[in-house]
């Protein structure tokens, strides 16, 4: 009597699909063949790029291991899918199988030994074998594609990330002089002049004086003084890489005396624009007055700096180079006013 055939366990459906992966990735000629083939392809396309200097490829080490771990990861996809397409196709070879009996275990008559057959039920498929076979095959591409992501892709060279650009800060000047010979003031052809003016009773106003005509004009007039009237001069400069426009300015001055007390009156200047590499902004100080004045300017602007959409306030690059820039006077004047009239007597031998 013979042995009766044992019947094995079948095989997992990720084993089987293991089994028939690395059979493909390794074992057969025909497919290592083409393996072999895309490696050479890939070793070439690097000697055309790189050259066959060492040095050069020790440069580029980081191109040359993303092309490696690049084919590696397509072998790994392809095989999976080709591993995919042949367990499932195994499958239904062997689930649809025309043979279904089995011998049993008693011979018939006859010559020879013949036994006698015991018709079988078909065999049926593993439960859910597609879904497995699929997700066997993805886990292992996403798991190819994971490892180039953490062993390559964080070791490339990083390009250096430009430091933002910085925000040009404005740096604009404030200064003031003093002119001891002032008076009259000359106002170019086709410009206008700023002037404050102190008045007695301790008040200032401004005056904007426009010259229109295409002559040199003078204010108040054109007339030789003696002893002659200083006159202060309020100057913003530009010595920054941006521009400002709408600059609004203000400063303070005082005048009076130890006796009569002091006053002091805030100034605001008109909106100013300064540009970069433009003309300084000048405006004349003139005391109308019999008392000492001082004046206090500020180390702050408002304005709208180039490039940026709304006024903000910044800090003055103050100058402190003379003495008018530490000790900025104005002298009472040596002369009587009347309105902006010089009142006798002065020497006119001059005069026009």
């Amino acid at each position: 009597m013979a042995q009766q055939n044992a019947s094995s366990t079948p095989l997992p459906i990720p084993l089987r699909f293991l089994h028939l992966f690395f059979i493909g990735f390794f074992g057969n000629m025909k497919h290592t063949a083409y393996e072999a083939i895309l490696a050479a392809g890939v070793l070439i396309a690097q000697l055309f790029q790189f050259g066959m200097s060492l040095n050069a490829w020790k440069g580029h080490i980081y191109e040359i291991r993303v092309q490696w771990a690049w084919l590696v990861v397509v072998l790994v996809i392809w095989n999976s899918l080709r591993a995919a397409f042949s367990l499932a196709a195994q499958i239904k070879t062997e689930t649809n199988s025309t043979d279904n009996q089995r011998e049993a275990r008693i011979f018939r008559p006859g010559p020879g030994e013949q036994r006698f057959t015991i018709p079988t039920p078909p065999k049926q498929p593993p439960e859910f074998f597609k879904l497995k076979i699929w997700t066997t095959a993805s886990v292992l591409s996403l798991l190819a594609l994971s490892v180039l992501y953490v062993v390559v892709w964080p070791a490339s060279p990083k390009e250096p990330v430009p430091a933002p650009a910085p925000i040009a800060e404005p740096r604009i000047e404030p200064s003031y002089d003093v002119h001891l010979i002032g008076l009259p003031l000359g106002i170019a052809p086709f410009s206008a002049v700023y002037i404050l003016r102190i008045h007695e009773g301790r008040t200032i106003d401004a005056l904007t004086y426009p010259n229109p005509n295409p002559q040199v004009s003078y204010w108040p007039f054109y007339v030789t003084l003696f002893p002659p009237e200083s006159v202060g001069e309020l100057r913003l400069s530009n010595h920054g890489l941006v521009s400002v426009f709408n600059a609004a300015y203000a400063f303070m001055i005082r005048f009076g005396s130890q006796l009569e007390g002091f006053t002091d009156v805030p100034i605001r200047l008109p909106l100013i624009d300064l540009p970069v590499n433009g003309r300084p902004w000048s405006g004349y100080i003139v005391n109308q007055s019999s008392l000492g004045a001082m004046i206090h300017l500020s180390r702050d602007m408002v304005a709208q700096v180039q490039g940026e959409a709304t006024r903000r306030r910044f800090d003055l690059q103050a100058r402190d180079l003379t003495f008018f820039d530490r000790l900025p006077l104005m002298e009472p004047s040596f002369h009587k006013w009347s309105g902006d009239q010089i009142l006798p007597p002065f020497d006119t031998s001059k005069g026009h």
